[in-house]
Order: structure tokens, then C-alpha cells, then sequence
């Protein structure tokens, strides 16, 4: 599906593609401009941001939040959106794919892996990215809303059977 939608990408003339799970939400009403802004200062990179709740322990967990209300991660998200900053996963570290802005460019030359089912291929993704020299960078200015197994645990993945 990744490399589905970057192809649709590709035909209609984008440069970067935001592909983002279906079960998160944004928490201003400036998302789009802050993307906009990220990829005009980094073109070349993948971007992706904070949010609540994901599986592992990275650097995209806003820390401290993963049982937060959505209305304390709005205010989380109106602290943080005025800046421009970035965070870089380093190789080794980890990146969730719930939210990741790709630019066509770069995933020509690194498409996403075929085959591996939809567990790891974020992290197979990263992998690559890393070993290709393409930075990913975390938008320090986007925080997200995440619901990401927040009824049955985060360890839960029935629903990807």
C-alpha cells in the first residue's frame, strides 16, 4: 500500500507524500502548513513527528503522554507548533511509520520492501534509508494524536491477522 500510494504520488505530480495511518489525527488547525514548512527546509529527507502511543520506545514518543487525553496532547501540539526544529533518528534507532512525509525522489531510489507484511516495514524502510545516507528527521513542531491500540494495549495486534 506504501508503494501504491507513492506511485499515485508520482502521477499526479507531488513531491513528497504524507502517508499516515488511519487513526491519526492532527491537533492544530496549521498541520498542513507546518509539513509545507518541513519539507521546504528539508527537502531530501523523511520527516515524521511526535505523538502518544506507539509500540516501541523511541524518539517519536512525546515522553510521559502515552495515556494522555487528546486534550492535553492539543496543548502539547499548540506549545510545539511554532517551531522549526528537528530531532534525527540516528541509525539503530527506531521510527514508527504512523506518520511519515517521503519525498517521490528519495523513494524512487528506495522503495518501501515488498513481501514482509505490514509489521516492519517501517523499520526495513528506516534500515534502508539509513544505509542509503538519507536522513529521517523528527518535526519537533507536529505532535499527533495517535489512538493506536488504546482499547486493548499497545502490545495488541489482532487486528493485523
Amino acid at each position: 500500500a506504501y508503494n501504491e500510494a507513492m506511485t499515485a504520488g508520482l502521477l499526479i505530480g507531488c513531491t513528497h507524500v504524507c502517508l499516515m495511518d488511519g487513526d491519526v489525527m492532527f491537533l492544530t488547525p496549521n498541520w498542513g502548513t507546518i509539513i509545507e514548512e518541513y519539507v521546504a527546509l528539508y527537502p531530501d529527507a523523511i520527516l515524521t513527528c511526535r505523538t502518544n502511543r506507539i509500540h516501541h520506545l523511541s524518539k517519536q514518543l512525546l515522553m510521559g503522554l502515552l495515556d494522555a487525553t487528546v486534550t492535553e496532547m492539543i496543548d502539547e501540539a499548540i506549545i510545539a507548533h511554532t517551531s522549526r526544529t528537528v530531532t534525527e533518528i540516528l541509525p539503530g534507532e527506531g521510527m514508527s511509520g504512523f506518520l511519515m512525509v517521503v519525498p517521490i525522489e528519495v523513494w524512487q531510489r528506495i522503495p518501501f520492501k515488498e513481501g514482509i507484511g505490514c509489521l516492519g516495514v517501517d523499520s526495513q524502510f528506516r534500515i534502508d534509508l539509513h544505509n542509503a545516507g538519507v536522513k529521517t528527521l523528527i518535526m519537533d513542531g507536529l505532535i499527533v494524536w495517535h489512538t493506536y491500540r488504546l482499547a486493548t494495549g499497545v502490545n495488541d495486534k489482532t487486528h493485523l491477522k
